[in-house]
């Protein structure tokens, strides 16, 4: 069976990883599972720092790419987003540019023909309408998720990724630096200390909290029944470890002041892996891969240069 790319997770771990290696010289990475296939599709110069991936209804690939925080300037929005289309053999066949002039951009959702991007501390949409690969039409929907660009300097532990539930919502992982006050098209605010994870309308309107208490996850993961999971970047040292963790709706994880002194005070991780840096993340959905991977979250794991799969176990397989 072959590995395609329209599943943004392994995409994701093989770009980044050709894109902060040797641009002489990259390769794709060599170890998977059996009878699975990764290809290499662009490195430097014909990318640049590529940070979040999703595709269309056609399996055309979006890429963002985030130069503002590797070459800088950190604070100066240029930021953008790729439009790759496929040949009949699977290879890439035309790479234009959809949108630019973004913010540090780490979220997209394919949505009733636009494209969603999270640029923070903007939300936008974006809509191609003659075909040319190049969006035309630019709304900005909802504002202030997190400072301005630059202001912390590097654009980490901020708002990053996002995914559509099956409710029609959109989710976003917060990062630590959290959300002073965000305001969405119908007036909706919220404002969130920390980290954790909110949602909203795609149109930008009923900005809610889903939970807080968390670090710096960089995206969520959603099964098909909707349950989220996050794994947070966390390779500090002093008992501050990758966590992967299953969100509910008003869950308090903790994250800082009382998730090792109050541990009664929070709901629990599920599990500490040490240090690391996890980076995308997805729920495998489909049905082409072998039904052991049906959904089960999978994360980028850019600290450790792979893609890592968690088994969620149920009561009944625990039990037997």
């Amino acid at each position: 069976m072959r590995l395609r790319f329209t599943s943004f997770v392994c995409l994701a771990a093989s770009v980044c990883l050709l894109t902060f290696h040797a641009p002489e010289n990259a390769f794709a990475q060599k170890v998977v599972p059996p009878d699975f296939k990764v290809e290499l599709l662009y490195s430097v110069p014909d990318i640049e720092h590529p940070s979040v991936v999703t595709c269309d209804d056609d399996g055309t690939l979006f890429v963002g790419e985030d130069p503002m925080d590797m070459r800088g300037p950190t604070s100066k929005e240029f930021d953008r987003v790729l439009f790759i289309t496929f040949g009949p053999d699977g290879k890439p066949m035309r790479k234009t540019v959809f949108c630019d002039n973004l913010a540090a951009v780490f979220g997209l959702v394919w949505h009733n023909d636009a494209l969603y991007v999270m640029h923070a501390p903007h939300f936008s949409m974006f809509k191609d309408t003659d075909g040319d690969g190049v969006a035309d039409i630019r709304k900005d929907l909802a504002t202030g998720f997190g400072p301005p660009a630059g202001v912390y300097g590097f654009n980490d532990h901020i708002v990053t990724g996002t995914r559509l539930g099956l409710d029609g919502l959109i989710y976003v992982s917060v990062g630590d630096k959290g959300v002073p006050k965000a305001v969405g098209s119908d007036g909706s605010s919220i404002t969130l200390e920390g980290g954790g994870v909110i949602r909203m309308r795609p149109d930008g309107s009923r900005l809610e909290i889903v939970s807080s208490g968390t670090r710096n996850h960089l995206d969520v993961a959603m099964d098909s029944l909707d349950n989220i999971f996050t794994y947070d970047n966390t390779d500090d040292g002093l008992g501050w470890w990758t966590r992967f963790t299953h969100h509910v709706t008003t869950g308090y994880y903790g994250y800082p002041y009382d998730y090792h002194p109050h541990p009664n005070r929070h709901l629990p991780r599920i599990s500490e892996h040490g240090g690391g840096s996890p980076v995308g993340a997805a729920c495998y959905r489909e049905s082409a891969w072998p039904a052991t991977y049906i959904g089960s979250p999978f994360f980028c794991e850019w600290g450790k240069q792979k893609v890592q799969r968690f088994k969620l176990w149920t009561w009944k397989e625990i039990l037997r």
